[in-house]
């Protein structure tokens, strides 16, 4: 924690307190959807309230893992583990189905990829309970299943969620699930996912479905890359370079130029739709911006850089992305 920014990183986040588990909820999970109507404009002012638990709990592993690599503190990893210990004894995530709940089926793909995440830096912490983190995984690996099992097996045109964002976050949670609980064929669904994903892009590195998306057009095309970045990172770890992948001829540098471009130039979306973007959530900075610390590290001088302007965390993406990317130290 030698920089600046780095100690800004995690000078805010609390010690996990292992007396304050988040508490799984009991009963069938059934979440509101977060649109009043359609797929953009006004928020459900009830689906806050019914994915409060759900954001406790992936709130409370990211900065937990997060602190344990920027301290080195095994109790923070103790913690981690002790939350999703919990969960995982309660049987959470798992009492739902998609034709009950639509959203809740998104929020378990965010929940899983988080815990995921967050345990992938944490699990390795001296202090850990090797019996706790097998039930940890093994209920990881089941919750995965039961979701990937929600999607019906050939979705029609209609079915957007098979192929728009929600497609490239179901990668992510299968990538890190695979690689917590060593389940290759998990890890292979999730490299498949950014294949597609990618496949899917126009000729100007834009993501149609996500571009259908009104005044969030331009938000939904950065909420897009942020699980595929994750991906990439994940695969560089086992040696596999999916940044250089194109097919059609275009790769994920791509979706990150237009991204970059379209910031700056808003008529770049006018292409798609003629609505002005809402643009609260594409200032630099913004959590939504995390993977963007990944890419900058790893591509410099590519444009990422600019949107930086602040340590990010989001806990979607396992917390602290400042402190995940950090050069060694």
């Amino acid at each position: 924690m030698t920089t600046p920014r780095l100690k800004a990183a995690v000078a805010a986040l609390p010690s996990c307190s292992p007396g304050v588990v988040p508490v799984p909820p009991q009963g069938r999970m059934i979440i509101p959807d977060y649109y009043l109507e359609g797929s953009h404009g006004p928020v459900n002012p009830a689906h806050a309230t019914a994915e409060a638990p759900y954001v406790a709990m992936w709130k409370a592993v990211a900065r937990a893992a997060t602190r344990y690599v920027a301290t080195g503190d095994s109790a923070e990893a103790v913690c981690l583990l002790s939350i999703l210990g919990a969960w995982a004894d309660a049987g959470a995530l798992l009492n739902y189905t998609h034709e009950e709940s639509r959203q809740a089926w998104f929020t378990v793909q965010w929940a899983t990829a988080a815990a995921a995440l967050a345990l992938s830096v944490a699990r390795g912490a001296p202090e850990v309970d090797p019996a706790q983190l097998d039930t940890v995984t093994a209920w990881l690996v089941k919750v995965a299943g039961h979701q990937l099992s929600q999607l019906p097996p050939n979705p029609g045109p209609g079915v957007t969620s098979a192929r728009n964002n929600h497609a490239h976050w179901r990668g992510l949670m299968a990538a890190a699930v695979g690689v917590v609980a060593d389940k290759d064929e998990l890890f292979r669904r999730g490299l498949k996912a950014f294949v597609e994903a990618v496949a899917n892009l126009d000729e100007n590195g834009a993501w149609p479905l996500e571009m259908e998306r009104h005044e969030r057009a331009l938000h939904y095309q950065s909420f897009a890359l942020q699980p595929l970045i994750l991906i990439a990172e994940l695969a560089k770890r086992q040696q596999i370079d999916l940044y250089a992948v194109e097919p059609h001829g275009r790769s994920i540098h791509d979706a990150v130029h237009f991204l970059l471009r379209a910031i700056d130039d808003p008529t770049l979306t006018t292409h798609y739709t003629p609505e002005p973007q809402d643009r609260d959530s594409l200032k630099p900075g913004s959590a939504g911006h995390a993977w963007a610390e990944f890419y900058d590290r790893r591509f410099p001088g590519k444009g990422a850089a600019v949107l930086l302007t602040a340590p990010l965390f989001n806990s979607w993406l396992g917390g602290g992305a400042t402190v995940y990317a950090a050069p060694a130290h």
